[in-house]
């Protein structure tokens, strides 16, 4: 091969490199300076007071959270009460956020960075159902600071950035309530009643605070597992946490009923019944004196001051809604009274 020939073919090779490394580089560096340290949406920081209705929606599916006075409302799941610390700081994540990184607008190259047709799309309303601001939302990743950022596309902008603040997010009905059922010490429990539809009724059960749970009437040479399985389940019902959330409905058909009994008097009912293929609780609580007279001497650890102002919260907070169980918590509450029996070595 002729120098000439060989000087030719080196600069062609030469030019098809530099193009490649425009094509993969050349748009975040075009726009290197614009925008960069600025606020992700212009002037929110002014205006995200002003919102009323935020909508997310992802690959055909949505979630609306409306603004009602103080409160925060999920339009799909009728109305049913929002977090507001967590509606708050999503509003405050989307104000804060800084552009750190200007990136690709090239549609194939955005859907490797979560910005593409499954993005998840965010929007904000004031009450006249102006457009507050528009965004989808993609991947996180850790930024040189140690920070995790997000990738985004402001709707309208050519070009996606790298920016602060803004958290992952999802339509995940758990992560926008508070999904707390019952919530108390789990000390305070004394008794677990479980009344199966299809199988032998049982309770856990203890005398003083501190001690194991025992399974109640053990027939001759059966042994119960250790304590400390029992004291799990108290534990979880203690902090029990639903997975979704309806307006009560009365077409179940009844599988289990759970009684929790406090030392201190308070009980509560968790009625689940299989509806639609799926189990759902309905509960509520009442405040019995004579129970609390009944418990053991002293003060209770963990009681409140006053169980009836206790009871009667509850009841306000769940009347009228129904709630879904993970599948791990919900076997739990309807396990056979042979998942406490010890099996034979």
């Amino acid at each position: 091969m002729s120098e000439k020939r060989t000087s030719i073919l080196g600069w062609l090779t030469l030019i098809a490199v530099l193009a490649a490394i425009w094509v993969m580089f050349g748009e975040g560096r075009q726009t290197s300076s614009i925008g960069r340290g600025e606020p992700l949406i212009a002037g929110l920081m002014d205006r995200v007071e002003q919102t009323q209705k935020i909508m997310l929606s992802k690959s055909g599916e949505s979630l609306t959270i409306v603004a009602n006075g103080s409160d925060w409302q999920i339009e799909e799941r009728a109305f049913h009460k929002a977090d507001a610390s967590k509606v708050r700081g999503l509003l405050r994540s989307l104000a804060l956020s800084e552009r750190r990184e200007p990136k690709t607008g090239n549609e194939a190259r955005l859907e490797r960075i979560g910005l593409g047709a499954d993005a998840l799309h965010v929007s904000l309303f004031d009450k006249d159902g102006k457009t507050l601001a528009a965004l989808n939302i993609g991947n996180q990743r850790t930024g040189a600071d140690g920070h995790s950022h997000a990738y985004v596309q402001v709707d309208f902008e050519p070009k996606s950035w790298l920016v602060t603040a803004v958290p992952a997010l999802d339509l995940n009905i758990a992560n926008w309530v508070d999904n707390k059922i019952i919530e108390i010490n789990a000390e305070r429990i004394k008794k677990i009643d479980f009344d199966l539809e299809d199988g032998i009724d049982y309770a856990l059960v203890r005398e003083v605070q501190g001690a194991d749970f025992g399974l109640n009437d053990i027939k001759p040479g059966e042994k119960s597992v250790a304590g400390y399985s029992l004291n799990e389940a108290a534990a979880l019902i203690a902090d029990l946490s639903f997975h979704d959330v309806r307006k009560s409905r009365d077409d179940g058909v009844p599988h289990t009923v759970v009684t929790v009994s406090t030392f201190d008097g308070l009980l509560i009912t968790l009625s689940i019944a299989r509806s639609d293929d799926e189990l759902w609780v309905s509960t509520q609580a009442r405040y019995d004196i004579a129970v609390a007279q009944d418990g053991p001497p002293g003060e209770i650890y963990g009681a409140p001051d006053d169980g009836k102002l206790e009871a009667d919260l509850y009841n306000e907070r769940h009347d009228g809604w129904q709630y879904r169980l993970k599948e791990s918590d919900l076997a739990k509450q309807t396990s056979e009274r042979d998942t406490y029996i010890a099996k034979d070595e």
